[in-house]
């Protein structure tokens, strides 16, 4: 398969429909199991299709992999933290008196975040 990269192609789609055998299989005995006295079978046969459809197709039954998120992270100041803290309790003063605070078109941010 090294040397040929056709084969390898070939040998890569037989794993994946395998894989998809195995956990269409297991999805139809849990969907045909109706005695309730065999669910702890069915589980343990539904586990080992899917243990199969994983090791043949990790790539699709596989756990996601870990890596690429992107994550931002925003420090709040006490200053921040107390301006929000003072539009917050505006917002809320405003609701407990029937006031609207929707601003549609605000002039800038109470705060930047």
């Amino acid at each position: 398969m090294g040397a040929n990269p056709e084969c390898r192609t070939v040998y890569n789609e037989i794993r994946r429909s395998q894989a998809q055998w195995w956990v269409e299989k297991g999805a139809l005995l849990v969907a045909e199991a109706t005695d309730p006295r065999a669910a702890n079978l069915v589980r343990v046969k539904f586990d080992a299709f899917k243990y199969l459809g994983v090791k043949l197709d990790p790539d699709n039954y596989g756990e996601p992999k870990a890596g690429g998120a992107n994550v931002t992270v925003n420090i709040l100041t006490q200053e921040r933290a107390a301006t929000a803290r003072k539009v917050l309790l505006a917002d809320l003063d405003a609701l407990a008196s029937g006031k609207h605070i929707i601003d549609v078109e605000p002039e800038q941010p109470a705060f930047e975040g």
